[in-house]
């Protein structure tokens, strides 16, 4: 739920956004954001369906193995074309490349209908959680905000695959980590 509101704010901003006189680029790398939230919403769901049939290592190195195409599509297409919307653009199409392939694999042929006789519950419970998820989002995120308001895209976009690179490194040691040194 706080994807799906995540990704439609940041849709109508970008489609509101040539109104505030913003520029082309701008309007774009918007738009992408949109999409690859949406896009990240059908992943999601996709790559957790092992984690709930308790395969967690297939889980990890589907997470692992996302990681890697997105940060390395980023990277390359970053490093050729020198263009952040670009990279926006190719990280969303190969997420949803990875997104197609997953459900593809993993959904059942014969679709089952979820029960929806408990839709108020489940909004209920959810809906308060809303909040805390789209502000935790804003906190992970706000050295990248930050950056883009006192520096540049280009600044942020560099910054951002080498933090990435650096968690893809961190995710290959964790799963060591956690048996050499258990909790």
């Amino acid at each position: 739920l706080t994807g799906l509101l995540s990704g439609t704010f940041v849709f109508a901003l970008g489609t509101l956004f040539p109104l505030i006189q913003a520029t082309e680029n701008q309007h774009s790398v918007l738009l992408a954001t949109a999409v690859f939230v949406c896009v990240k919403i059908v992943r999601r769901i996709s790559t957790n369906y092992p984690r709930a049939k308790n395969q967690v290592k297939v889980y990890e190195i589907l997470e692992l193995f996302t990681l890697v195409a997105e940060t390395s599509v980023v990277a390359f297409v970053f490093w050729w074309y020198r263009s952040l919307e670009l990279a926006l653009w190719a990280m969303v199409i190969i997420s949803a490349i990875i997104s197609i392939i997953l459900c593809i694999h993993y959904f059942p042929r014969k679709f089952q209908r979820p029960d929806l006789s408990n839709i108020v519950l489940y909004l209920r419970y959810s809906t308060p959680l809303v909040p805390k998820a789209m502000g935790s989002k804003v906190l992970s995120h706000a050295d990248k905000i930050l950056l883009t308001v006192l520096m540049s895209p280009t600044i942020v976009a560099v910054y951002s695959v080498s933090y990435s690179l650096a968690k893809m490194l961190r995710n290959l040691t964790s799963p060591l980590n956690s048996t050499l040194y258990p909790a």
